[in-house]
This record gives structure tokens, sequence and C-alpha cells, in this order.
């Protein structure tokens, strides 16, 4: 075998040693001591509660425009790594907090009629043949 061979397994076989010696310390640390939930002064995090909504932006209409305005304006921006970043980028501060959403109306039934049993077309009527 080839020292450059050699030398490459032994350091790799350092490089596990030192990353499985480092789990094994980080393994071996207590956990913190968690409260006792059977007990009413338990000291309890705070709620904080996040809606999926809270980012949303509903669909605007926009005119339509020429194919080749939009990719020239694309490319000007700077490609599809300005979407990237805009969509990555912090949402402004909302300057009224949003009202509760109602309940939208019942639509008007438009129940299709069911289709009549399919048959396999290949056995007889009752199930005998």
């Amino acid at each position: 075998m080839s020292s450059r061979f050699l030398r490459g397994a032994w350091a790799t076989t350092l490089c596990t040693a030192a990353a499985a010696a480092s789990f094994a310390a980080v393994a071996a640390e207590p956990p913190p001591p968690r409260p006792d939930p059977t007990r009413i002064d338990a000291a309890v995090p705070p709620l904080a509660h996040r809606s999926a909504l809270q980012r949303y932006r509903p669909l605007t209409d926009e005119p339509r425009r020429d194919w080749r305005d939009a990719n020239a304006e694309v490319a000007r921006i700077g490609g599809w790594r300005a979407y990237l970043r805009e969509a990555h980028a912090p949402e402004p501060a909302a300057s009224a907090p949003a009202s509760p959403m109602t309940p939208a109306a019942p639509a008007a039934s438009t129940r299709a009629t069911p289709m009549p049993p399919h048959g396999h077309g290949h056995h007889a009527p009752g199930g005998r043949r």
C-alpha cells in the first residue's frame, strides 16, 4: 500500500474517532431538569400562536403584458435569484391587526346524481353462472 493511502486512512480514522468522542460527550450531559407537571405552581412557558396565514398575500389582478417585456424585466431585475430573495425577505410590519375572518355562507347544493352500479359484464344476473 502507498503511504498516501495510509495517511488518508489514518486521517479518516482519527476524524471519525474525534467525532464519536464529541458525540459521546454531548450524550453524557444530563438534560436540564423539567418542571413537575403535577404541581400547580410549576413554571409553564408562555403560549405563542403563529397563524399559518400570517404571511398570506391575496392574489391580485395584474394587467397582462407581452412575454418579451416580462422576460426583459426579469433579466433586468436579476433573474430567478431576485424572486428567491423576495420570497425570503422579512415581511413589513402590519399597520393594523387583521380583522377576524367571518365564515362564508354555504354554497347552494349542486350535488351530482350518482352513477348506476357498473357491472363487470361477465357475471350472470344473480351471481350464478
